[in-house]
């Protein structure tokens, strides 16, 4: 698992390097009390189910918003 330093706290972000490149991630991502110097473990996993959830609601959510669609213009 990569490990992640954050190597100094600007505004809202945590610039963290893991001594080749740097990335800024908010903050709120992270633990309230981070600190500069704080190693983090970097664990970018999948999440599937909660990728098919969103998934099936943005289908219900098309379906919803097209029942109605005529393929008509809009009248503004």
């Amino acid at each position: 698992m990569p490990l992640l330093v954050v190597d100094r706290i600007e505004g809202g972000y945590a610039v963290l390097t893991d001594g080749r490149t740097l990335a800024d991630v908010p903050l709120a991502w992270l633990p309230a009390d981070v600190a500069e110097g704080w190693h983090l473990r970097a664990d970018f996993s999948r999440d599937a189910d909660a990728e098919a959830t969103r998934r099936a609601d943005i289908a219900d959510r098309i379906r919803r918003l097209s029942a109605d669609d005529d393929g008509g213009d809009i009248d503004l």
